[in-house]
């Protein structure tokens, strides 16, 4: 009798483990990140480009249904319930070794523990498949950015978000590739909610602000400036000399040239640095970058 229920318990351990093994597979960022070597390599982009379609083609159309409303829980949290699926399997093993008169309690425990976390175990595996599909689209994004499709990259993105809307960074991202493709009314939409999301983050901001520049609605620009110097106050030197390169920039789109100049002193006594990194990096503050070198 101890044998069968010995191979009875390796039987569901086994099953245990297997489930144990999808759960954590899908719980780590396995999304074929080695964008360095395609950013080198056309071939291997090509490749990887070619394997991504493919999968999401065997996975077929997003899933369907509303999406979570919030960032699901990090993968702290989501060792529980492997964890207590093990102690659940391990008080089934034990039962087979009890004192007489204990190995029901031990098996009622065990059993209870280990359907209970199993279930929670499939439920989120089935919700999870979404999350897989979403970094499928997010990685495809990534390879058509690095091959110069701006316009596939937001294709795939916008997928991405209408399954993980949450995720600012990718609202962030979305933002860069609409404005890379020239469409700056929705890039700068897509920067404000990536800012609504995350308040907390100036680049989202600064952001806002650049795409509104390349519209050419300094108007606009003036009022998301506004509001990024209301909800973030600014400590740092190289914020607030980032900030006077974007306030210089809208100043000198206004026609305010000498304002524009003035300000964009003040930020280079402030952080002369990041003054210069902001006016090279961002094409909205290449007209003040021209203005303050030619002067």
């Amino acid at each position: 009798m101890i044998g069968y229920h010995i191979a009875a318990l390796l039987c569901f351990m086994a099953l245990s483990g297997a489930l144990f093994v999808r759960y954590v597979y899908l719980s780590v960022d396995r999304e074929f990140r080695n964008l360095a070597r395609a950013e080198n390599d056309a071939e291997y982009r090509r490749e990887e480009l070619a394997r991504v379609d493919r999968l999401l083609a065997e996975a077929g159309p997003p899933p369907g249904g509303a999406p979570p409303p919030a960032r699901p829980p990090g993968n702290g949290w989501r060792l529980l319930p492997p964890a207590a699926l093990a102690l659940g399997a391990l008080l089934l093993w034990g039962a087979a070794f009890a004192p007489r008169g204990e190995g029901r309690l031990w098996i009622w425990g065990g059993a209870g523990l280990s359907v209970a976390s199993a279930a929670i175990m499939l439920a989120s595996l089935r919700s999870r498949s979404r999350e897989r599909v979403a970094g499928l689209y997010r990685y495809r994004a990534d390879l058509r950015r690095l091959a110069g499709d701006s316009a596939g990259a937001a294709g795939d993105l916008r997928t991405l978000l209408g399954l993980t809307p949450w995720d600012d960074a990718a609202w962030s991202e979305y933002a860069d590739d609409l404005a890379a493709a020239g469409s700056f009314a929705e890039a700068r939409d897509a920067a404000v909610e990536a800012s609504n999301l995350d308040p907390e983050y100036e680049d989202y901001r600064g952001q806002a602000v650049s795409f509104a520049l390349g519209m050419g609605r300094p108007d606009l620009a003036k009022r998301d400036f506004g509001a990024w110097e209301i909800e973030i106050p600014c400590e740092r030197e190289a914020g607030a000399a980032r900030r006077l390169a974007y306030a210089a920039a809208i100043e000198l789109a206004q026609g305010d040239s000498g304002g524009a100049l003035a300000r964009a002193s003040e930020a280079k006594a402030l952080d002369a640095d990041s003054f210069w990194a902001a006016v090279d990096l961002d094409p909205s503050l290449f007209p003040l970058r021209d203005a303050v070198q030619s002067r």
